[in-house]
């Protein structure tokens, strides 16, 4: 596993610190592995952002870059107090009037969100605001087609970098499109697995042939797995017990798997969402996520909406979850004026994950816009991950349905607390 490098550096909000800012990003950037176009494009992003809020900052208000290599990736963090952060300019989408005078003010920080590959907006536990900027490392593509690894004698094991590289291809080749967009880059499945942030087990046969395997990635408590994806037959099973027997010995309390292959043994699995032989106007539609409970789960706070309390009860009746149901409801206490959502769109699968950074007045205003925007660019499926852990993120569920959002199913343990899950129904 590779040990995850940092290196920092503490600056005034101030415009003559702008060289050793950019000369920091692009520097570290460079030393953690990225290329010089990429190491380019996150100093520019760090650039626009320090530009930006140094123009608006206090004399006394400083900024903490922290420059941390992922393996596959280089990430960069900006910090700052909240007072020097205007989140209204982070909502502003493809269709914004760009003869908009303040629009034009905040274009930094919108640009500075569009140099990189991943952007989020933290509010940290000491109460800084934190601006991640994350540019993943080029890998090339491997695009030619494998041919079915012989029958024979299988065993589970973690296996070494080619054969890590060899399963990422035949993934590919016998899954195509269905598969993860990262299993085209087998030096990239190499690298997120060498981080530590992901872990993999593989079915080998000793004589240099890969019959199948899975991957799968720490989310807190949760676990999000990929697979099985076999290429020889009665390896699904073998490979799922190898995980769970993997994971009884970790701190994880369950673990998920949002794409399951046809080959995955269903019947060590829980299915999420609610049957659609119970009648309910909450189900949008019926897709498949597998969920499997690892250790005893001694309950939580959870805080849910009146409009969202009779589909997570029934969710949670089904999986036997203890959940102190705690009502929330807006009676007209104060908000922050601008709400900031975080988006994630896999181009290939036409599919955007969204989620809340800052919980504003104007979240249904927002979230009209991000589903407008997104209709535009051509996106047919999109998801909304809700954390009802935190109190005021729960009170979006209104806002959600109001913006044409319905509940789908609920992940238990997925962010701080449960994560309910919505899917965009349609309408306006």
């Amino acid at each position: 596993m590779e040990e995850h490098k940092v290196v920092e550096l503490r600056t005034p909000l101030a415009m003559e610190m702008l060289p050793l800012v950019t000369g920091f990003a692009e520097t570290a950037a460079k030393a953690f592995g990225l290329d010089d176009a990429r190491s380019l494009r996150l100093g520019l992003a760090v650039e626009e952002i320090f530009v930006f809020i140094s123009a608006q900052a206090g004399k006394s208000e400083n900024m903490r870059l922290i420059a941390r290599s992922g393996g596959y990736y280089v990430e960069i963090v900006c910090l700052v107090s909240p007072q020097a952060l205007p989140t209204k300019v982070m909502n502003k989408t493809a269709a914004t009037d760009i003869e908009d005078e303040d629009f034009l003010a905040e274009m930094g920080i919108l640009l500075a969100a569009r140099m990189v590959d991943r952007f989020k907006l933290v509010l940290e536990q000491d109460k800084e605001m934190g601006l991640y900027f994350l540019v993943e490392k080029q890998y090339p593509e491997m695009t030619a087609q494998l041919a079915m690894p012989p029958k024979g004698n299988y065993s589970i094991d973690a296996g070494g970098r080619e054969e890590l590289k060899q399963f990422a291809q035949q993934v590919i080749s016998s899954y195509g499109v269905a598969a993860p967009d990262f299993f085209r880059f087998p030096g990239k499945v190499v690298d997120m697995v060498d981080s530590g942030e992901y872990e993999a087990v593989l079915a080998l046969d000793g004589k240099g042939n890969v019959g199948g395997g899975m991957l799968w990635k720490w989310n807190g408590k949760l676990v999000e797995a990929y697979g099985p994806y076999v290429f020889q037959e009665g390896l699904a099973t073998l490979l799922v017990e190898k995980v769970l027997e993997k994971l009884a010995r970790s701190s994880a309390v369950s673990m998920v798997v949002r794409q399951p292959t046809k080959e995955i043994p269903v019947d060590y699995f829980e299915e999420l969402g609610l049957p659609q032989s119970i009648p309910t106007e909450e189900i949008v539609s019926h897709y498949t996520v597998l969920y499997r409970q690892l250790e005893e789960d001694t309950g939580m706070v959870v805080f849910v909406h009146s409009s969202l309390k009779g589909f997570v009860e029934k969710c949670y009746e089904r999986l036997v979850l203890p959940r102190s149901i705690i009502s929330v409801e807006q009676a007209g206490e104060k908000l922050v004026p601008h709400s900031v959502f975080a988006v994630s769109v896999d181009r290939n699968q036409k599919q955007a994950v969204l989620s809340a950074l800052v919980v504003g007045a104007d979240a249904q205003a927002v979230l009209r816009e991000y589903v407008s925007s997104l209709r535009q660019q051509g996106v047919s499926t999109m998801f909304f991950e809700l954390d009802i852990g935190k109190e005021l993120e729960a009170l979006l569920a209104a806002d959600l349905r109001a913006a044409g959002f319905a509940p789908s199913f609920v992940l238990p343990w997925g962010g701080q607390g449960d994560v309910v899950v919505f899917q965009y129904a349609g309408g306006e």
